[in-house]
């Protein structure tokens, strides 16, 4: 059994990719185990049981999903990278850089990760973190977090033009990059495969799709993208103080997001 996480920061592709991993008959991928949600996390622990006869026989089902106050650690341990026995498997499950943070037993979660060099590390990379922060508005102001292909229902609308002040992107900015420097230096002794949003998941998805396949030692499978895009205005379009947040960055590293 391999095991894995995938690591990012919200609108990172981490739904994309975990859409294809479900499908995977060689892989239980359990969602995001450790959202603030109680509901989420039921969805979360459900999604990686489906199918697991192993989980049956132990008596493991949606009902032992985590909940604040737990042993993180142990949770981890007993009911996600439990012993599959013969099945030639990779078991994972989706964590972001802000999860599991809010109290001693939550954080057990990251301490056992780090601790586990066998445990295997999907890190997800969105470059143009402008781009990461306005998804971010839009999805909190329409919660619509995200869209399979084809669905019939009608889009939200599309937000107003929203003003993004230069300080809060600056909070954003560094806040993202100090968490990748932190996960960067945290599983530096871990087996890891860095996915980068624009060229792997946005334009290379299929051979992406392999590379973790590979990663996880399970059969390549054709891959599918089951989610659209939801971005339906540029940022120009979308923010309305673009031009002034152009020029404050212009002498930055971040003046290649604004065009």
């Amino acid at each position: 059994m391999i095991k894995f996480v995938v690591l990012g920061h919200r609108r990172s592709g981490s739904t994309l990719l975990l859409c294809d991993l479900l499908v995977h008959r060689n892989v239980y991928m359990f969602g995001e185990l450790f959202n603030e949600s109680e509901d989420e996390r039921r969805r979360a622990f459900v999604s990686g049981l489906r199918g697991c006869t192993v989980a049956r026989r132990r008596g493991i089902d949606e009902n032992r999903f985590y909940r604040d106050g737990q042993d993180a650690a142990a949770f981890l341990k007993n009911l996600v990278f439990y012993d599959h026995y013969w099945e030639p498997v990779a078991v994972g499950f989706k964590l972001l850089y802000h999860q599991a943070r809010n109290d001693e037993n939550g954080r057990h979660a990251w301490d056992y990760l780090v601790a586990d060099k066998d445990i295997r590390v999907i890190r997800l990379v969105r470059h143009n973190m402008l781009e990461s922060m306005l998804s971010l508005r839009i999805a909190y102001q329409t919660n619509e977090w995200a869209r399979l292909k084809n669905e019939t229902e009608s889009p939200v609308a599309v937000p107003a033009p929203m003003h993004l002040s230069p300080e809060e992107c600056e909070d954003y900015f560094n806040q993202i990059e100090q968490s990748q420097e932190w996960a960067r230096n945290m599983f530096s002794d871990h087996r890891l495969l860095e996915v980068d949003y624009e060229s792997d998941l946005c334009r290379g998805f299929q051979n992406t799709m392999h590379r973790i396949h590979d990663f996880l030692e399970v059969p390549r499978r054709r891959a599918r993208k089951m989610l659209q895009k939801q971005a339906r205005r540029t940022p120009a379009e979308q923010i309305r103080n673009y031009q002034q947040l152009k020029a404050h960055f212009a002498a930055t590293p971040y003046a290649g997001w604004f065009q």
